[in-house]
């Protein structure tokens, strides 16, 4: 027969209870005919099968004995019990897992075609006051390829996207979020998948930032599939009156590997990046761009690509936002090949002083690009001097080159950046916050991890 090839172990995996062990019952079927099912916690048998005599094996790891349990005689004595068609197993530390040892993908806690509310307002130290929030948020082991919109709880859901994502991914981005009346931010997922939301600084009231309902500014695609930009391309984004503006640029359908570079169009195009791809990848990254007076923004992309352009937000002329002509500040790659040369563990100073950032100022826009990593991790930003906190910023697997724009809090001039497995990063800078800015950094926390709720 066909086995069921599931078992129910114990959190310390002390005990497995091993489910589709050969047993014949009266009417000589085995337990493990395919007409069985489980989740874990129930095991559903056909109504044909006599269930006060099917059976279970349950594996002592400390001993190594195997004992076969009779659920309708001496299974209580372990808590496995019947209910019906079903054989139940004990609800603490009991998790599904296979025989071979490998445990399947839990299901997403979020549902597709959902909306998730977090407060952020009034919670984890933000005030009630605050009109506009910095998130990274990540969406991670989705059902399906798909993509998330932030937006205001008590505005419509707008035809834009601020994460993109791929079944069984991870993918992050950080959001410029305005929030509803209410203090909340809604998170909607066009497939089933588990989001985290790590919030990083807020904007108060009447400030310098002004936060607009997400549209879209450009959009490249047509009715041919064939991407509508060649290499070398360069498009221009206007929002009139800006003086910076907040926007999240994805690529989509790229023929090659490449990258985008957004910049003023009044100044030479620099050597950084804003968003890195792949050949067929679809990659989101948001970017704070100065943008000229009376003049527009530039988005350079050196493969053949389409390209989406949605506006969150702008600053004014004048106000404490600082943009600049995007800097390159960092890159641990040294024009080494082959292996990264950054340790799993391992937290690295970034000093943005003589940079154009001065030694006050309360944080740096930062594009932080983890390359070559040698397996799946992730890149915190924090305030040099404390703990690395519980978030993540950038989120990558092995091989893999992810970027994402991050609002680093800055203790005299300088900020932390923490990799979980061994890898490289480059940091570009893009601007700062000063110290009259209406902007506060916060040290990360963790608003909302849909796998825990």
């Amino acid at each position: 027969t066909t086995a069921l090839n599931e078992v129910a172990t114990s959190a310390n995996s002390s005990r497995v209870v091993k489910i589709g062990e050969p047993y014949v019952d009266p009417d000589t079927r085995n337990v493990d005919d395919p007409d069985i099912s489980g989740d874990g916690q129930r095991i559903v048998f056909s109504s044909g099968h006599d269930q006060q005599n099917q059976s279970v094996q349950v594996w002592d790891g400390t001993t190594g004995a195997t004992t076969t349990v009779a659920t309708g005689r001496n299974g209580a004595a372990l808590g496995i019990s019947r209910d019906g068609n079903a054989v139940v197993f004990p609800a603490a530390g009991m998790q599904l897992v296979r025989l071979d040892g490998r445990v399947p993908p839990r299901q997403p806690g979020v549902a597709a075609r959902s909306v998730v509310a977090v407060t952020v307002a009034g919670a984890n130290g933000v005030p009630s006051t605050a009109r506009a929030a910095v998130l990274n948020v990540t969406a991670t082991n989705p059902a399906a390829s798909g993509f998330v919109t932030v937006y205001p709880c008590d505005q419509a859901l707008p035809d834009t996207s601020n994460v993109n994502y791929v079944a069984g991914g991870t993918a992050p981005n950080l959001v410029l979020a305005t929030l509803g009346a209410d203090g909340r931010a809604c998170l909607y997922t066009d497939a089933a998948t588990d989001l985290i939301v790590d919030v990083g600084g807020y904007f108060g009231a009447g400030g310098s930032f002004t936060p607009t309902a997400p549209h879209r500014a450009y959009d490249s695609r047509d009715a041919d599939p064939a991407p509508n930009l060649r290499a070398g391309d360069v498009v221009q984004v206007t929002e009139p009156g800006a003086g910076s503006v907040v926007m999240n640029v994805t690529v989509t359908n790229p023929t090659a590997t490449g990258f985008i570079s957004v910049y003023p169009c009044d100044e030479a195009r620099p050597e950084t990046s804003n968003v890195n791809f792949v050949a067929g990848q679809t990659v989101p990254n948001l970017v704070i761009a100065k943008q000229p007076t009376g003049g527009a923004i530039c988005l350079y992309t050196n493969a053949a690509t389409d390209l989406l352009v949605d506006v969150l937000g702008t600053f004014r002329p004048g106000a404490p936002y600082v943009g600049i002509a995007p800097i390159r500040v960092t890159d641990t790659r040294q024009g080494k090949p082959g292996a990264p040369n950054l340790a799993a563990g391992t937290s690295i100073p970034v000093s943005l002083v003589g940079y154009g950032i001065p030694v006050d100022a309360k944080a740096a826009v930062l594009n932080v690009t983890a390359t070559r990593p040698a397996d799946t991790g992730f890149v915190t930003a924090y305030p040099c001097g404390i703990a690395v906190p519980g978030t993540s910023n950038v989120n990558y697997v092995a091989d893999q080159t992810v970027p994402n724009l991050v609002i680093a809090p800055l203790s005299t001039g300088t900020t932390c950046l923490y990799t979980k497995a061994a890898a490289d990063l480059i940091v570009d800078v893009n601007g700062y916050f000063p110290a009259s800015a209406d902007y506060t950094a916060m040290t990360p926390v963790r608003a909302f991890d849909s796998r825990s709720s």
